[in-house]
């Protein structure tokens, strides 16, 4: 690891060493290196798709000078949540930073070419009209890019990157990858010597994005918001308020501390409540010796709450972008090849081989 020069790299090289260290292990479990163009692709077509969409449209209102329209566009992409359910090592997420740190970069190169429009008037000699125009500009810069690219970059990773897996060892290769392409975005910015010397915390603790545990096992969604609203509604907005002082501040891990003792308390309740769920249903508890529960209207509360704590309407409530791996696996029978082999030359055969074949794997395939 220590010959590479990570600036050149913009592949998970952490996370390959990873699957090769572990390598049995990690098949076992279902794991699945993904190599680079297949997660290019993919961020490519989902987020990459959603920034350009943006983008255009900004560059429309600042030909316009549409300030609504611009404002409008700002709290469209700040709010973008990108989410991969089972980001093992985060190559996925790697790509999602620097496909939204860079739409950052360019939406801040649009207002910044309008502002210069009126930058022929001195601040004292522009009429009000005018001086309200490049103040409104300043704000929305403010909001984007901060107080510089390391400030940029900690909001984008807080804002915008979301994780879970049930290995915890992986989401520790995904922190240290998501720093690595941090420091690769802008290295000017990490130089030691213009480093606050008073401050150990210099790249935001991913904690709060990063979670851990089944993304298939817990207390069905709509219990879980529905208990949560009724019984901990302050608490859901205490941890709104704690959030958003860490967005301000991204270098305070005690802020993340807090949440983080907060969604403890709260996680030990939904765990009460889901194995009440499962006695109530006939179903087993042995699945807490097997896995670890996930409860996402917990883990990610502000994608499920508004900040007075109440449940968002249905329409509001989800992730932006879902990427991630497809079921990788190989089936194999009576001489068949895999079975997108037997989707596509046995089916219109209507043989057995694809009855068999697909009736007992079509739920996992799709």
């Amino acid at each position: 690891i220590m010959q590479y020069n990570f600036r050149q790299i913009d592949e998970d090289v952490l996370g390959k060493a990873y699957e090769t260290f572990l390598a049995e292990q990690r098949k076992e479990e279902g794991a699945f290196y993904t190599p680079k163009y297949i997660t290019e692709y993919m961020v490519e077509n989902t987020l990459g798709k959603l920034c350009d969409e943006i983008l255009k449209e900004a560059e429309k209102a600042v030909k316009t000078e549409d300030l609504n329209k611009l404002e409008e566009l700002v709290k469209k992409l700040i709010s973008v949540k990108v989410l991969d359910p089972a980001c093992g090592s985060g190559s996925f997420l790697i790509k999602a930073l620097r496909r939204l740190y860079h739409t950052y970069v360019k939406f801040a190169e649009l207002l910044k070419r309008l502002k210069s429009k009126h930058d022929r008037w001195t601040s004292l000699l522009r009429p009000p009209e005018v001086e309200a125009k490049v103040e409104r500009i300043n704000k929305l810069l403010e909001i984007l890019t901060g107080n510089g690219k390391r400030d940029l970059i900690s909001k984008v990773l807080i804002r915008h990157i979301h994780g879970n897996d049930l290995d915890r060892r992986a989401l520790e290769v995904a922190k240290v990858n998501l720093w690595l392409e941090a420091l690769k975005l802008a290295p000017q910015e990490f130089r030691f010597d213009r480093l606050p010397r008073d401050n150990n915390h210099i790249l935001p603790d991913l904690e709060m994005n990063l979670c851990n545990g089944d993304s298939l096992v817990g207390l069905p969604e709509s219990m879980t918001i529905e208990f949560l609203a009724k019984k901990h509604k302050d608490d859901i907005a205490k941890l709104h308020v704690l959030r958003e002082r860490y967005l301000s501040n991204p270098t305070n891990p005690e802020l993340i501390e807090k949440i983080e003792k907060i969604k403890y308390r709260l996680r030990d309740r939904l765990n009460e409540e889901f194995k009440k769920w499962l006695n109530d249903e006939n179903l087993s508890l042995e699945i807490f010796s097997r896995t670890k529960p996930f409860h996402w209207a917990l883990e990610f509360w502000y994608v499920f709450f508004g900040k007075n704590g109440k449940p968002l309407h249905e329409e509001k409530i989800g992730f932006d972008v879902i990427i991630g791996n497809p079921p990788y696996f190989t089936i194999r029978g009576k001489g068949t090849g895999t079975l997108k082999q037997t989707f596509y030359y046995r089916y219109f055969q209507k043989s057995e081989i694809w009855k068999e074949v697909f009736r007992s794997h079509s739920d996992m395939y799709y």
